[in-house]
């Protein structure tokens, strides 16, 4: 009997020392597991940080193509006449594209859910160029100078 006892005392440390070491091995496991995960994550923000960038610069490069463009004189300081309907065209559809993108943005910017303050921003941006559109469309030339500042800035 204290034979038979002896083993089963045995076959339980063993048990139980097979037992502690899957736990470790487990343990080990879920540490790499989890550096992967975050070696994952920061090249996903990475990417996506590096996709708002170059929409951000498209969107500058089309703002300063309307801002800096011969279609209208926005810079002048005297009152600027209103143009012929076919010169306010191109400037609304670069406008409508830097909405478009802006849009994009915003899109993987609400979709990401860390970037608050980014997001707000880039919606405020969409507004300003909504309203230059807007000014645009009705041919109000020399009041949209500032916004196109704004937008540019931002």
């Amino acid at each position: 009997m204290q034979e038979a006892e002896a083993k089963l005392k045995a076959t339980q440390r063993q048990g139980a020392e097979k037992t502690e070491e899957a736990i470790r091995e487990l343990q080990l496991a879920k540490t790499e597991l989890e550096q992967i995960l975050r070696q994952l994550r920061e090249e996903e923000i990475e990417r996506m940080l590096v996709m708002l960038e170059a929409r951000f610069r498209r969107m500058l490069a089309l703002q300063e193509e309307v801002f800096e463009g011969p279609y209208v004189s926005i810079r002048s300081p005297q009152p600027v006449e209103p143009q012929p309907r076919d010169r306010s065209q191109p400037l609304k559809r670069k406008e409508s594209q830097i909405v478009a993108e802006v849009d994009k943005a915003l899109l993987v910017l609400r979709d990401d859910g860390s970037a608050a303050a980014m997001l707000e921003a880039a919606g405020q941006m969409r507004d300003d160029v909504r309203q230059i559109v807007d000014r645009l469309a009705r041919r109000r030339w020399q009041d949209h100078a500032n916004i196109e500042e704004d937008v540019v800035a931002a």
